[in-house]
Order: structure tokens, then C-alpha cells, then sequence
């Protein structure tokens, strides 16, 4: 269960500025990378102590040592080109086992969309230090509306269309398009394959909307969100949508072959942010959302939704519930004259940290507040 407790950590007065690569997410080590031999058993023993490298220049053989032994594998590889003794070094069995120590997980991987400069859209799969793994052409559309005579009337295309990735922490990535929102695509990027989901609406919600007179292009799609059940390891896709001034939702389980189709599920709790800002997270076969205070305290005038609650998504069960935010974060308009509560929406997001769900609050860009 999820504690609706969530405690605080302020960073510091002045935090290293932080490199931000949009539209991406990391994914879970997913191709192998280069690595140093093996170390005999003999040298996978620590009771020895590590020999004495050579210097190269004015750098200690200690102070050597380090530095080599944070170079990524791929690096270092190429390195031992540079002269004998960082051969030697980098090739001696006790260096080997304490890189293998040091780097025994690999980093994760980045799916990152992106536009050329000649409109075509592309996703890559990037290292934390920028280099492309892999690269693979998106699967773009081409829809043709027709009138009721069954003439064509207009001709929409994905060239000028932007992809966006789904928020996870996968082996696979969802894309969706930003302007024809209802083209989902699941990507395997460790063998390249795709899926692409039901473009239709569930048959419960036509049916709503066929009952209310409305046409099936009056529901919007703002969310989706995939994830993983924890139990059973299903892949699930939840589907948020506006109808008016209503949020509904829908939800589809997929496997390699995409047997399978979108299910009407209960409405969110209250209205919950959407589009593509940093308000939604998945974490454990949980899907969170930022609930949307501001808007219901403009239309009331009163606020019904405490700031900083979270609406969460079970996969398993396929049920919501909702979590209180820090109670600082609910006084934090009272006790600061200079904000408001639209100033505090914007500067609140979600995010995935080490297993653990996080709520950032960016306060004037000046600090953040993370609560977990």
C-alpha cells in the first residue's frame, strides 16, 4: 500500500544546474555494452592488494588508478591504446575484477524522440552521456477524412506532427503524436519490434457518446500512461480522455501479438493534470497523477481539492484511489504572500526516483523540495 505520507528533503541553497534532454525517459538497461576480459577466479580475490601502476606524466600511479577505474568499460577499452603502462594497467586481472565491482550494473538508457531538420521524426536510444545506441524510424500516419457522401475532404499526415514519450521505466517505450493523439506505438528497442495499439474508442464509451448524441471525435485524449503489473507481469496502457468538462478513462492489456482492446474503466476521482508536462508517473504497477486543484478552485472559488493531492491508477486492480500531498505544500500559498495557487501548480511535478515515487516542488526556481 502507499503511504499518503510523504516526507521532505530540500536540496540545496544552490543545486549544479541539471542537463534535461526533452522528450525522454529512462529505460532499463536493455543492450550490453562492451566490458573489460574476464578476471581469472585467482584474481576476483580482494586479499591481494592491487599492484603499483606506472605514472604517465605528472599523475601518481594511485591517483592514476582512480580515474581509470571510473571510466566506463567502452572508454577505457580505447584508452589502453595510449601507452604500455595503461596497457598493462588496464589489462592486469586485480584492476579487471575491481572495475568489474565497481561497474556491475550498466547505466540506463534514454528513449528520446526527436524532429530532423527535414520534418522527419525519429526515435533514439541514448547513453546518460549522449551517445546513440540505437536510432528507428517512427511509424508515421496518413488520414484521410470523408464527408457523409463519402468524399474526401482533408488529407492529415504525421510530417508535421511530434512525437512524445510516455513516462516509464520499462523494457518497452509508448509513443504517442502530440496533434493526432489517439496513434499509440509500443516499442521493443532491444529487437526493434513494434506495436501499435487500437486507434478506436472502447465500445462502453461510443456507446455513452452515441447516447448523448456526440460524435466519437469530441473525446480528446490528453494521458497514457504504460506499465507493468507487478504479479502477473502483463503490460497495461491506461487512457485518459476529455469529454466537455468530463475526464474519463480507459485501459488495454497487450502482448507481443496486440490481442487485445481498450475496456471503459471508473472515471478518475476529480479532474487530474494532463498533456505533457511532468504531472504523471508510473511506479510499481502504479500509475500517479497531480490532481488538478486550480482549476476547480477558479470555477468554485473554493478549494475542494487540497493542493498537492495525487490520484493513483492500480493496474493490477484497475481502480483509483488518492493520496494527500505534504501539508506543506497545502500551506505553502498561505504562508507565502508572493504566490498564488496557479503559480503553485506550475511549479509542482512527479517523478520516479529509485523505485520510489517523488513529488518535486521547483520553489522559484531558486530551490526544489523533493517529497517522498
Amino acid at each position: 500500500s502507499q503511504s499518503s505520507l510523504l516526507l521532505s528533503q530540500r536540496s540545496k541553497p544552490n543545486p549544479r544546474p541539471v542537463r534535461r534532454l526533452t522528450a525522454g525517459f529512462p529505460l532499463r538497461h536493455l543492450v550490453s555494452g562492451d566490458c573489460l576480459p574476464a578476471a581469472s577466479s585467482l584474481a576476483m580475490s580482494s586479499s591481494k592488494p592491487r599492484p603499483a601502476a606506472s605514472s604517465s606524466g605528472d599523475l601518481p600511479a594511485d591517483a592514476l588508478y582512480e580515474v581509470l577505474l571510473r571510466i566506463p568499460a567502452k572508454d577505457l577499452c580505447r584508452l589502453r591504446a595510449v601507452c604500455p603502462s595503461w596497457r598493462a594497467l588496464t589489462s592486469d586481472p586485480f584492476f579487471i575484477a575491481a572495475h568489474m565491482c565497481r561497474h556491475h550494473t550498466a547505466p540506463p538508457l534514454l528513449a528520446i524522440a526527436y524532429r530532423d531538420d527535414g520534418e522527419v521524426n525519429s526515435v533514439a536510444i541514448s547513453g546518460l552521456s549522449g551517445n546513440i545506441v540505437k536510432r528507428f524510424p517512427s511509424n508515421g500516419y496518413e488520414i484521410v477524412l470523408v464527408n457523409e457522401s463519402g468524399d474526401a475532404v482533408r488529407r492529415l499526415t504525421s510530417k508535421g506532427d511530434i512525437i512524445r514519450v510516455a513516462r516509464t521505466r520499462l523494457d518497452l517505450v509508448c509513443f504517442n503524436w502530440v496533434l493526432f493523439s489517439q496513434v499509440f506505438w509500443v516499442l521493443n528497442p532491444a529487437s526493434g519490434a513494434t506495436i501499435t495499439l487500437p486507434i478506436d474508442f472502447s465500445e462502453e464509451l461510443v456507446h455513452e457518446l452515441e447516447v448523448k448524441g456526440m460524435n466519437k471525435w469530441h473525446c480528446q485524449i490528453q494521458s497514457c500512461a504504460i506499465g507493468q503489473v507487478s504479479s502477473t507481469r502483463e503490460y497495461k496502457a491506461l487512457r485518459v480522455s476529455r469529454i466537455g468538462d468530463r475526464q474519463v478513462c480507459e485501459i488495454i492489456t497487450f502482448d507481443d501479438m496486440n490481442n487485445g482492446s481498450w475496456r471503459r474503466k471508473q472515471d478518475p476521482p476529480s479532474h487530474i493534470c494532463s498533456g505533457h508536462k511532468m504531472r504523471w508517473v508510473v511506479v510499481h504497477g502504479m500509475v500517479y497523477f497531480l490532481m488538478d486543484f486550480y482549476s476547480t478552485y477558479v470555477e468554485t472559488g473554493v478549494i475542494t481539492i487540497e493542493p498537492g493531492s495525487i490520484a493513483c491508477f492500480n493496474l493490477e486492480t484497475e481502480e483509483w484511489g488518492v493520496l494527500r500531498g505534504p501539508e506543506q505544500v497545502q500551506m505553502f500559498v498561505q504562508e507565502n504572500e508572493d504566490c498564488s495557487y496557479s503559480k503553485l501548480e506550475l511549479q509542482l511535478s512527479l517523478a520516479e526516483l529509485n523505485g520510489c515515487l517523488v513529488m518535486v516542488h521547483n520553489i522559484h526556481n531558486i530551490s526544489m523540495d523533493l517529497w517522498f
